[in-house]
């Protein structure tokens, strides 16, 4: 007596089956990617200089503006450097900008933040430079006046600001690129800085992010080290102190880094950008302080900044990278990885984006600043109404045969969080009769915005989709039982 399992007809089945649930996969990818656009041009200005790096923040007491860390230019006419400034553009409250204030810096300023160091409840920047280190600029509207600076590492080319030691007070710290290590400096709530304290990262560190990755209530950190074409984890104590947590390969000469959630697991995960190698890695995040890592997402262009922020209020963070070839673009996950949304233009060699809602209509905006030619780029984000969407799918399929043959099929598929769908079909026959087979699905999804959700039905991903996959099932095997009893 043969076994079951090695019965061809099964095995037929099992295939047509299998080969439905793959077509009907791929489909509701290639849905769930054609999505509505995220952004529209809405012009640009010039900042400064050579700018090196943008933050956003509410300086001026109203809505976001823009702060820019100006790299300048050497002159031969006055045989020194000249442009090198942080720039602060004001928010007219539409998204218009307009020169607030510039301060002249001596030294090359590499990267710079925003943030309340003082406890005032106004914002204040902080500014790292390749020689001076750290300097604040305590904001007191409508100057601001400088403190420091403070020592950290040899040329710092990146800072982030987060309260490390949890006790309500901004602290600093800095990845630096000449030194091999980073810097942890505890904030005394008055716009000065502690002592700093020192862990040696990989070769080269060019850019840090800062969360909890392992979730025990302590920020951590990640380093981005390009010579060693890695990253290192800093796992974070009560008091502010860190220890390593290992580190990661990832893509060659890696430069930018950013932390978000990517994957609806509630995880902090990272994605890594390289310039060299242009490339984009993302590493999954399991909520205890380690990573798997998805293969890298190779691109036609040398990635110089890498952002994350939930455009689409769907639970996930898109990214946004700043490309070599004057673009930036933006990605957003798929069932089988990221998948380009589009692309924009920018000035010549973008090299910063910060995201923020700059024209107060509620949604998140994008401005990224070009090296070359000195300006910033803003980007609108689109409106995406919070909506449903359905997709229905239908099959019928008839046959006969001779002979006796009765089969029957059902299938239910139901999704959760964007859409569910069911579907069933039966079909049977007897002697030289006919059967008939039927398969009906629907499908809702609730989502973010009408981009995945009311559009053209497009969240039957998990409804429509679904639901048309399981027809599609019903039918093959109703094929199956047409083609066994002939």
């Amino acid at each position: 007596m043969a076994c079951p399992c090695c019965n061809p007809d099964k095995r037929t089945g099992k295939v047509l089956a299998l080969l439905a649930l793959l077509i009907a996969i791929g489909a509701a990818d290639a849905a769930q990617g054609d999505t509505c656009d995220y952004f529209s041009y809405a012009g640009s200005f010039v900042i400064g200089d050579q700018p090196d790096c943008l933050a956003v923040g509410n300086l001026t007491g109203g809505d976001p503006d823009i702060v820019a860390a100006n790299v300048g230019y050497y002159s031969e006419a006055a045989g020194r450097f000249v442009g090198r400034s942080v720039a602060v553009y004001a928010n007219d409250g539409t998204g218009g900008f307009s020169q607030f204030l510039v301060m002249d810096v001596e030294d090359a300023p590499e990267a710079v933040a925003i943030a309340d160091v003082n406890e005032d409840t106004s914002n204040d920047i902080i500014l790292v430079s390749a020689e001076q280190g750290i300097t604040v600029f305590i904001n007191n509207g409508p100057q601001f006046t400088r403190t420091g600076p403070f020592a950290c590492g040899a040329v710092p080319l990146a800072v982030a600001v987060a309260d490390v030691n949890r006790d309500n007070k901004p602290d600093i710290v800095t990845a630096n690129n000449g030194s091999d290590n980073i810097s942890v400096l505890l904030g005394n709530g008055d716009g000065t800085l502690a002592e700093a304290r020192n862990y040696d990262s990989g070769a080269a560190p060019t850019d840090l992010c800062v969360a909890d990755f392992d979730e025990d209530g302590n920020p951590d950190i990640v380093v981005v080290n390009s010579l060693d074409d890695s990253i290192t984890l800093f796992l974070g104590l009560y008091d502010g102190a860190f220890y390593s947590g290992g580190g990661i390969s990832v893509g060659e000469s890696p430069r930018s880094v950013v932390a978000g959630h990517f994957d609806k697991d509630g995880h902090y995960d990272v994605a890594v950008g390289s310039f060299a190698g242009k490339s984009l890695t993302v590493l999954d995040g399991n909520g205890d302080g380690t990573f798997v890592a998805a293969p890298a997402l190779l691109l036609d262009a040398g990635l110089s900044d890498v952002s994350a922020s939930d455009l689409d209020d769907d639970g996930n963070d898109e990214l946004l990278v700043a490309l070599s070839d004057n673009t930036f673009r933006a990605y957003r996950k798929s069932l089988f990885g990221f998948t380009l949304v589009n692309t924009y233009d920018t000035g010549s060699n973008p090299i910063s984006i910060a995201t923020a809602d700059l024209n107060v209509d509620g949604n998140e905006d994008a401005a990224v600043a070009a090296y070359n030619d000195g300006t910033v780029s803003l980007f609108w984000g689109k409106h995406c109404d919070s909506g449903e969407g359905e997709g229905e799918g239908e099959g019928e399929g008839e046959g006969e045969g001779e002979g006796e043959g009765e089969g029957e099929g059902e299938g239910e598929g139901e999704g959760e969080g964007e859409g569910e769908g069911e579907g069933e079909g039966e079909g049977e026959g007897e002697g030289e009769g006919e059967g008939e087979g039927e398969g009906e699905g629907e499908g809702e999804g609730e989502g973010s915005g009408g981009c995945f959700g009311g559009s053209a039905g497009k969240s039957g991903i998990l409804g429509g989709d679904l639901s048309l996959m399981t027809t599609i099932v019903v039918v093959l095997l109703l094929f199956r039982r047409r083609s066994a009893g002939m």
